[in-house]
């Protein structure tokens, strides 16, 4: 192809990604206000650290609580006293109305704690600046939102580099199955975990796109920028994520095509996003092996202390745990979803993987397998490491960020073979995108039950006699999450394999990522 020419054009392109980012900001959002702050886990550490590191203190010092893990920073009383506000944890029973008020000062700066110290600090920094203008649950809920806009701009990101694929429409499905009601849950929330599945998506997608379609020059200086800030963003969320960022590069060199991947190499606009993420991957690596030494102990945890081979047996025992945890567990891991959303999500997960990896060929098909492998052995390896200096510490969350990998992989598959574009095909695609659509709102309503109500109360009390309300209120929340949710779900089932115009391709381009008909209409 005419290395000046584009298959899709930019304003296109960009157009997909403020559509999508808008859409699943909203989506977050919805989810953000329908759940109390603090009410998920670890969120006050998190809201802690990033309200001190936005103000310059990155790290923390020892204090009273440092035998418990948790580090002392300087932060407005609201933010410090936000452990206050952590009463539904771990009781499922109880609404959000058990919550106190919490001063709303910007100013003076007091004593806060938090357990995510040891983490680094880009998340922090990037999501702390609302608390240096608002105070109090107002900041708080602002920290929020933002944190929930970085998430849906990366899965936006994602959205636009797949929809350059020259066939798309199940790589997109693929995206939109890893969008779990858990993740679009955590990407509402003060949480890293977000970033990090918005973030794996996001340069999967890209490396996808860069690897499997010709890149013009400006679209390999944009892809490159688009890999490296996705990078930054994700390898910043947790200690394990640089893990994520590597399974990622692997699976889109196996699934590249051979032609291309070796043009890329070439070009050395490549070469300064590789660069950009190697330095990123260091210097996460660096902080994760040499932490700050501040004199704190680690948290108490089960294990801790035990041998490796106690670690790997635990987690080999937890995986159905894990999975469960995956797909349908919010709050302070106090929460079960609905039954029904829990075997809805793990069928279609385990029908789409399976799918994509018989139909997959043979590079894509080992990236395929690889991650599944990974997938299973990861929370294995780790817990098996970590056992003697963290006891056991794994959730089924952490592994959120494979998730997406292995369905856009999975999607790519089959579109490659071309059987998900027959009128079967395209019928079966649409009852997908509305049953997982069904099962985000259906875990939208069971979660704001168990936060207005408690979690065995009648969905009827909600609706009438709701003891704590979201922002929206109830019920206008669940009818506008219904209809983002179906708004999403015919973004996604209209979309239609890329096509070649007149003008995008002049008679000295080679059209190798059209579809034959497109080139024909094309030359007519």
């Amino acid at each position: 192809m005419n290395p000046s020419v584009s298959v899709v054009p930019a304003r296109q392109r960009w157009r997909t990604f403020a559509l999508t980012t808008v859409i699943v900001w909203l989506l977050t959002a919805l989810w953000s206000q329908a759940t109390p702050l603090m009410s998920v886990t670890d969120e006050p550490s998190h809201t802690i650290r990033a309200a001190a590191a936005v103000r310059g203190e990155l790290v923390g010092t020892a204090g009273a609580f440092a035998d418990t893990g948790r580090a002392e920073f300087q932060v407005p009383e609201g933010i410090a006293d936000s452990y206050d506000l952590t009463c539904t944890a771990w009781q499922a029973f109880t609404p959000g109305s058990c919550q106190p008020d919490v001063a709303d000062d910007v100013d003076p700066l007091t004593t806060g704690t938090s357990s995510a110290w040891v983490n680094l600090p880009t998340y922090y920094v990037l999501v702390g600046w609302p608390s240096l203008l608002v105070g109090g649950e107002a900041g708080m809920w602002l920290m929020r939102l933002w944190s929930a806009f970085v998430f849906s701009a990366l899965v936006g990101v994602a959205a636009m580099q797949l929809r350059t694929l020259s066939r798309h429409r199940w790589a997109l499905t693929g995206l939109a199955v890893a969008a779990l009601p858990t993740a679009i849950y955590i990407g509402g929330t003060m949480n890293p975990n977000g970033w990090e599945w918005a973030g794996a998506a996001a340069v999967f997608a890209t490396l996808l796109a860069l690897g499997r379609t010709p890149s013009t020059d400006r679209e390999l200086v944009e892809r490159g920028a688009l890999v490296a800030v996705s990078a930054v963003l994700l390898v910043s969320a947790r200690g394990v994520t640089p893990l994520w960022l590597l399974f990622a590069i692997a699976a889109a060199l196996l699934a590249a095509r051979p032609e291309i991947l070796g043009g890329l190499l070439r070009r050395w606009q490549l070469w300064v996003a590789v660069a950009a993420s190697a330095v990123a991957m260091a210097l996460s690596a660096l902080w994760i092996l040499r932490p700050p030494e501040i004199g704190i102990g680690g948290m108490p945890t089960t294990g801790r202390g035990e041998s490796a081979g106690q670690g790997a047996r635990l987690a080999w025992d937890y995986l159905p745990l894990h999975w469960d945890q995956l797909v349908n567990w919010y709050g302070w891991q106090d929460t079960e979803g609905p039954p029904f959303s829990r075997m809805v999500l793990l069928a279609v997960l385990i029908v789409f993987a399976l799918a994509g990896l018989a139909l997959a060929r043979r590079g894509l098909a080992i990236a395929i397998a690889l991650l599944i492998v990974a997938f299973v052995l990861t929370p294995i390896a780790l817990s098996a490491m970590l056992m003697n200096d963290a006891g056991y510490i794994w959730l089924g969350r952490y592994m959120l960020a494979v998730v997406p990998l292995i369905t856009i992989a999975a999607g790519v598959a089959i579109d490659d073979r071309g059987v998900g574009s027959s009128a079967v095909g395209e019928r079966l695609r649409w009852w997908l995108l509305g049953t997982v659509g069904v099962t985000q709102v259906v875990s939208f309503v069971y979660i704001l039950r168990r936060f207005s109500v408690g979690q065995d109360d009648a969905l009827l009390t909600m609706l009438l006699r709701p003891e704590w309300q979201p922002a929206l209120l109830v019920i206008p929340s669940i009818g506008l999450t219904a209809v983002v949710v179906a708004a999403c779900v015919l973004l996604i089932g209209r979309a239609r394999d890329a096509s070649v115009t007149p003008e995008a391709v002049p008679p000295t381009a080679e059209p190798v990522a059209a579809e034959p008909e497109a080139v024909a209409a094309a030359a007519r």
